[in-house]
C-alpha cells in the first residue's frame, strides 16, 4: 500500500525537473542551473534531461589576442648632414619637453658659412641698388667728356691733311721715283763728279807709292819711331816726376781702402745728408697738392664751351671760306687751349714716374750710406786688389822687367819698319792703291752707264712705295671711321647713363640677390640642424652616440617616444581577422600585473600578413582610451578582448543547447506535457555560453540541456 502511495505520488508529483534561468538581470548574462529535488521519504521518477529558460540579456561576441604595447608617437631623429658631436645633453630615461636640444655637432664650418652666405648677399644687394640708382653725376660728367673728345678725334681725322705717314708715304714715292729716273738716265751729274774726284785721290795716291811715298806719310811714320823710342828710354831710366805719379796714385788706392775699412765720421755725415735730402724730396713730392675739384670742373667746363664753339664754327655757313676756315682754326685753338689746361689740371698731382724716380734717389742715396758704413766683403777685396795693382804699376816705374822692355823695344823695331815702308813702298802697298782705283772706275762707270739689274729693282722700290702710299690713305680712312664709330659709342653710353637703370639690367642685379638670399637661407637651415631637437614632449629611449664621435647622415642617433601616444598591436589570425573593424571597442589586460585592464578602441588593420610557422596572422592597433593605473611602457605583453559585435535585449539560451546538422541548427523545446520536440531555430550572435535567437523560440520556453549541466551553474 506504501509502495503503491509512492509511485501514484510519483505520478502526480513530476520527477526532480532541472530548470536553468537565463538570469541575465541578476548575473550579468550569466545561467543559472537549478535542480528540484524530491521531498525526503518520496520515491523519485526516472531523471528527465536539465532544462533552460529563455529570455532576453544582453549577450557580444568577442576575439581574444596576444600582442604588445607600443608607442604611435615615436621619432628616430638622425642629421641631415655628417659631422662630429659636440655635446649629448640626454639619456636614455629622461624626459624631455618639445623642442629641447639633445645633440648638438660642431657647428664652427656652418657659421662661417652662413657668415660667407651673408657677406654675398650684402654684397648683391649693394650691387642691385647700384643698378637701381642709375649713373652717379660724375660718372655722365665723364661720359660727356668723352663724347666731347669723340668729337674731337672725328673732325681731326676728317680736317688732316694726310698725316706724318701719308706724307712720308708720298716722299718715298717721290725718292724712288727719283732713284728709278737716276738709274734710266745714268746717274746725276753731281754723283758723277764726286765718283770722278775719287778716281782721282786714289790715282794720286798710287802714283806717290810708286814714286817712293808720299812726305806726309813719312812724317807720321817718323813721329811714331820717335814716341816709341822715348818710352824706350823712359823705361830704362824712369823720370822722378813719372815715379811720384805712380806712388801718389798707390797712396789713393790705399786711403780709398783705408776709407772702407773705417770710414771717416765727415764721410758718414756727408752720405746721411744725402739720405735725408733724397727722403725729404720725396715727401714734398708725395705732399704735392692735387688739383681741386672745383678748379677742374670748369676746367671740364671751359673743354664743353670750347667745343660747342668749334661746332658753331663749322656750321656757320656765313662769311667768305677764309673766314669760316679762319674762325673754325681759331675755335680749335680754343679747345686745345681749354684740353692742355685740364690735362693740366688732371696731372698736377706728381706722375707715377716722378715718385718713382725719386724713391729709386732715396734707395740709392741709402744703399750708398750703408755701403760706406758695412762695405761688403767684394767691395773690400776690390779695394783690396787696387792697392795691388797699383803697387805693381809703382814697381813698374821704378824697375821696368825685361819682358816689359823687350815689348818697348819690339815696338821701336815696328815703327822703324813702318818708316822704311813709307819710304820705300812694297808691292803690296801698290796692289793695294791698285785695287782701289780699280774699284773706283767701277763705281763712275756705273754712275755714266745704267745698268738693267738696278732699273728693275728701281722700278719694285717704286711699286712697292706706291703701295705703302695707298695703305696710308686706308689707314686714314679707317681712323676716320674709327673716329666716327667711337663718336657713336660715347654718344650710346651718354644716352644710357642719362636714361638711367634699365629694366632687365635690374633683373639681372636682381638674379644673384636672390641665388645668395637662397645660399643663405640654406646655409642657416643647416646651421640650425646641426642641432638635434624633441618634436614632441616624450621620453627619450635610446642614444646611439658619444660626444667627439661622427655622427654619419641619416643614421638615427636619438629616439624619442610619446608617453601619453601609446597603443597595443595583437596579432589576430586570419579566421578571426575578417570579423574586426576600426571602432570596436576592446579591453586590455597586462601579463605582468593581473587584473589590471585598459580600455580600448580598434583604429587599425595592418594588411599586410604575418606568417610563421604556417600560421597567418595581422596585426590588429588598438588605441587606448582609458590608461590602467600604472606606467605603460612600449614592449610589454597585453592581452585584448575585442568586441566584434554587441546587441541589448537579445533572445538568449545556453549555447549547448543548439544542435547542429549540417547547415540547419535545431533546440529541444519542452512541451506543456514535459515532453521535448526539436525545433529550427536561427541564431545570431554566439559568445561563449550563449548564443542569440533571432527566429524558432519565444520567451519564456524551456529548452532542453546536455546530461550533466544541471548540477553546475
Amino acid at each position: 500500500m506504501a509502495r503503491l502511495q509512492g509511485t501514484r505520488a510519483a505520478l502526480l508529483i513530476p520527477a526532480v525537473v532541472p530548470v536553468v534561468l537565463l538570469a541575465g538581470g541578476l548575473t550579468g548574462g550569466g545561467i543559472v542551473y537549478l535542480r528540484l529535488s524530491p521531498a525526503r521519504g518520496v520515491v523519485a521518477a526516472p531523471t528527465r534531461p536539465p532544462v533552460a529558460a529563455v529570455q532576453r540579456g544582453p549577450v557580444s561576441a568577442r576575439v581574444t589576442a596576444a600582442g604588445s604595447i607600443a608607442a604611435t608617437g615615436q621619432a628616430r631623429l638622425a642629421f641631415r648632414s655628417a659631422g662630429r658631436i659636440r655635446d649629448i645633453h640626454v639619456a636614455a630615461g629622461d624626459a624631455v619637453e618639445e623642442g629641447q636640444p639633445l645633440v648638438v655637432l660642431d657647428a664652427t664650418e656652418l657659421e662661417l658659412a652662413v657668415k660667407q652666405a651673408q657677406a654675398n648677399v650684402n654684397l648683391n644687394l649693394a650691387r642691385l641698388e647700384a643698378a637701381r640708382a642709375g649713373a652717379r653725376p660724375e660718372e655722365i660728367r665723364a661720359a660727356e667728356a668723352a663724347l666731347s673728345a669723340a668729337r674731337v678725334r672725328v673732325r681731326q681725322a676728317q680736317t688732316a691733311d694726310g698725316g706724318s705717314d701719308l706724307a712720308i708715304a708720298q716722299a718715298a714715292v717721290e725718292a724712288a721715283r727719283v732713284k728709278l729716273a737716276a738709274a734710266t738716265a745714268g746717274g746725276r751729274a753731281e754723283d758723277a763728279a764726286a765718283a770722278q774726284a775719287a778716281l782721282d785721290a786714289v790715282h794720286a795716291k798710287l802714283a806717290a807709292l810708286q814714286a817712293g811715298g808720299r812726305p806726309e806719310d813719312e812724317r807720321v811714320a817718323l813721329a811714331q819711331l820717335r814716341q816709341a823710342q822715348a818710352k824706350l828710354a823712359q823705361a830704362k831710366s824712369p823720370r822722378p816726376e813719372d815715379v811720384a805719379a805712380a806712388e801718389a796714385a798707390l797712396a789713393a788706392t790705399r786711403e780709398k781702402l783705408t776709407q772702407f775699412l773705417s770710414p771717416r765720421p765727415e764721410d758718414v755725415a756727408i752720405a746721411q745728408s744725402v739720405v735725408d735730402q733724397a727722403r725729404t724730396k720725396l715727401a714734398a713730392l708725395l705732399d704735392a697738392p692735387g688739383a681741386r675739384t672745383e678748379d677742374v670742373a670748369n676746367a671740364r667746363l671751359a673743354v664743353q664751351n670750347a667745343q660747342a664753339a668749334v661746332d658753331k664754327a663749322i656750321a656757320d655757313a656765313g662769311g667768305t671760306p677764309a673766314a669760316r676756315e679762319a674762325a673754325i682754326r681759331q675755335a680749335q685753338i680754343g679747345l686745345e687751349t681749354a684740353q692742355n689746361n685740364l690735362d693740366k689740371l688732371l696731372n698736377q698731382a706728381p706722375s707715377e714716374w716722378d715718385v718713382r724716380l725719386h724713391q729709386e734717389q732715396v734707395a740709392h742715396a741709402e744703399a750708398a750710406l750703408q755701403k760706406l758704413l758695412h762695405p761688403s766683403p767684394a767691395d773690400v777685396q776690390a779695394a783690396q786688389a787696387a792697392v795691388a795693382q797699383t803697387q805693381a804699376s809703382v814697381e813698374k816705374v821704378r824697375s821696368p822687367s825685361a819682358h816689359d822692355l823687350e815689348a818697348l823695344e819690339a815696338a821701336v823695331d815696328q815703327a822703324q819698319a813702318n818708316l822704311d815702308r813709307v819710304r820705300a813702298a812694297s808691292p803690296f802697298d801698290v796692289q793695294v792703291a791698285q785695287a782701289a782705283v780699280d774699284q773706283a772706275q767701277a763705281a763712275l762707270t756705273k754712275l755714266l752707264v745704267p745698268n738693267e739689274f738696278e732699273v728693275q729693282a728701281a722700278q719694285v722700290a717704286v711699286e712697292q712705295a706706291r703701295a705703302a702710299l695707298e695703305k696710308a690713305r686706308w689707314q686714314q680712312e679707317s681712323e676716320v671711321e674709327t673716329a666716327q664709330a667711337q663718336l657713336a659709342q660715347a654718344q650710346a653710353a651718354l644716352d644710357l647713363k642719362r636714361a638711367g637703370p634699365a629694366a632687365h639690367e635690374v633683373a639681372i642685379a636682381q638674379a644673384p640677390v636672390e641665388v645668395a638670399q637662397a645660399q643663405l637661407a640654406q646655409a642657416k637651415w643647416a646651421l640650425a640642424n646641426a642641432t638635434l631637437r624633441a618634436p614632441f614632449a616624450g621620453v627619450v629611449a635610446l642614444v646611439n652616440a658619444a660626444p667627439g664621435e661622427v655622427a654619419g647622415a641619416n643614421t638615427p642617433v636619438v629616439t624619442v617616444f610619446d608617453r601619453s601616444a601609446l597603443r597595443a598591436d595583437v596579432a589576430v589570425d586570419e579566421v578571426d581577422v575578417t570579423r574586426i573593424k576600426p571602432g570596436q571597442a576592446a579591453t586590455l589586460t597586462l601579463d605582468l600585473v593581473p587584473g589590471v585592464t585598459a580600455g580600448g578602441h580598434v583604429t587599425a588593420i595592418v594588411p599586410s600578413a604575418n606568417v610563421q610557422q604556417g600560421i597567418v596572422n595581422y596585426v590588429v592597433q588598438i588605441a587606448l582610451d582609458r590608461a590602467p593605473e600604472m606606467e605603460l611602457l612600449p614592449g610589454m605583453t597585453v592581452q585584448a578582448q575585442i568586441v566584434t559585435a554587441s546587441r541589448d535585449g537579445a533572445l538568449l539560451v545556453p549555447a549547448k543547447a543548439i544542435h547542429t546538422d549540417g547547415k540547419e541548427r535545431t533546440v529541444a523545446v519542452i512541451g506543456p506535457d514535459g515532453r521535448a520536440v526539436s525545433r529550427p531555430v536561427r541564431t545570431g550572435i554566439i559568445s561563449g555560453q550563449l548564443a542569440e535567437i533571432l527566429d524558432g523560440l519565444r520567451e519564456g520556453e524551456q529548452v532542453a540541456l546536455p546530461p550533466g549541466m544541471g548540477s553546475s551553474r
